[in-house]
Formats: C-alpha cells, sequence, structure tokens
C-alpha cells in the first residue's frame, strides 16, 4: 500500500536554513506533546478553526480553517474512525536565518482504516508554524 503524504504547508521559514535538534530549554516537553494530542483532538473534530486559532498570525493565510479542511477532509473519511495516538516524539528545531527555534512534534494515530502522521511545528509561543500529514 503507498504511502499517502498530504503536506499543508510548506513553509519557507522552516524549510530554509532548518535543523533539527534537541529542544530547546524554550519548551517543555509534556506541554508540546499535550498541545499536539490537543490539535488532533481537533483534526479528528474537523475544527478547522479551532486549528487555524492556535496559528501564528504570520501563517493563518496558509493555515486558514479552508486550506485545512480542503486538504485534512478526504484524508478523514478514508481514515475511518480515531482509534488513539500511538506514539508521540517531540525535537526541536532551528532557523538559522531567523534565529528561531522550534519545537516538532511527530504523532501517530490510528485509524479504522489506515495509521496518520501528524507532525505539528510550534514557535516559542507555543503557536503552530506548521502542519502536516502523512
Amino acid at each position: 500500500m503507498k504511502k499517502l503524504f498530504i503536506p499543508l504547508i510548506v513553509m519557507v521559514i522552516l524549510l530554509t536554513g532548518c535543523n533539527t535538534a534537541k529542544l530547546t530549554d524554550d519548551f517543555d516537553e509534556v506541554e508540546v506533546k499535550n498541545a499536539a494530542a490537543y490539535a488532533i483532538s481537533l483534526m479528528n473534530e474537523r475544527d478547522y478553526q479551532g486549528i487555524s486559532d492556535l496559528v501564528r498570525d504570520d501563517c493563518q493565510e496558509s493555515l486558514s480553517a479552508d486550506v485545512l479542511s480542503g486538504v485534512c477532509d478526504e484524508v478523514l473519511d478514508k481514515a475511518g474512525d480515531f482509534d488513539s495516538i500511538t506514539k508521540q516524539t517531540v525535537v526541536g528545531g532551528q532557523n538559522e536565518d531567523r534565529d528561531e527555534d522550534f519545537a516538532i512534534s511527530v504523532s501517530t494515530c490510528k485509524y479504522a482504516e489506515m495509521d496518520i502522521s501528524y507532525t505539528f511545528v510550534y514557535d516559542a509561543n507555543m503557536e503552530i508554524v506548521g502542519v502536516y500529514m502523512q
């Protein structure tokens, strides 16, 4: 079975000069995991406005409720009912060009028909600056 990969946003600030590393002291791993679990619950409720409300201002256009629903609805329809988050990993990221640190949460979720991996990228204020589904 082919892996389904749908990038919701390709952000220049994350792709240009971004390195992954240990989580900095600006972030708490448990807080990042809890924020990701909350965002996943909003996805499962298809509350895309709720997700968009968690997004940093300069990323609002790319992660609007309309953009999210346009991509996520089809995937979630195919996935079936949500079962559980089976794995969560948190790493740090840094955009050297902007001298900005990030927390990157990758959560694997079990659904009735398939697994979905969500990646949420948070800035130091715990605002979402990137969302990916795979």
